[in-house]
């Protein structure tokens, strides 16, 4: 659960059984993607290949994955469907 839909901040998990709120731990900065973006600076400043190859394949099994479940949930774009 997020305070604001689309918003990070102050993000908890409510226990179904006893309706319990546990805050989890999250970074609060106003920009919640900082890290990655910092980290594609600097892969692109050192010009890193072997970070690139990596994520560029971690970026193609979290896509692989995300649309086997959407098509699985009959989700799919204008564009999929016959």
């Amino acid at each position: 659960m997020f305070e604001n839909p689309g918003d990070m901040y102050k993000p908890r998990i409510v226990m179904n059984d006893n309706k319990e709120e546990t805050p989890l731990p999250a970074d609060d900065h106003p920009n919640n993607m900082v890290y990655e973006a910092r980290e594609f600076a600097r892969i692109i400043d050192e010009d890193d290949i072997q970070a690139y190859e990596q994520l560029k394949e971690l970026s193609y099994e979290v896509l692989g994955v995300t649309k086997k479940v959407r098509y699985e949930n009959g989700i799919l774009f204008d564009s999929e469907k016959a």
